[in-house]
């Protein structure tokens, strides 16, 4: 939770500029952040989770390549085999954007 009460602030501001001046983000929309907790009647134990609810990017759409970013270079390659739902690492990521494939959709701006 510290985390996001961090962020919020900034997040919040860049998402309200990009909303009411329609500009194009690609940054996900947070939708809700909640405090989920129970308790344990047998041994009193209790559980709180935190949970942000963020949009499905992906909702009907086809994905072409999937990749696993930690933002680091190191030891995050792996060799594309061309398989359905294949895992791409960081430095898979940029191979693709020094080539010519863009990962970014402009064709709407």
């Amino acid at each position: 939770m510290d985390a996001f009460v961090k962020f919020a602030p900034a997040y919040f501001e860049y998402m309200s500029q990009a909303f009411f001046h329609e500009l194009p983000t690609v940054l996900a929309k947070i939708l809700g952040f909640y405090q989920i907790g129970s308790k344990n009647p047998m041994t009193g134990k209790t559980m709180k989770m935190d949970v942000l609810v963020m949009e499905n990017l992906f909702y009907n759409r086809k994905t072409t390549r999937i990749f696993d970013l930690k933002g680091s270079m190191r030891n995050r390659h792996v060799q594309s085999t061309g398989k359905a739902n294949e895992v791409l690492l960081d430095e898979n990521l940029v191979e693709c954007m020094l080539t010519f494939e863009s990962i970014v959709d402009f064709s709407h701006l």
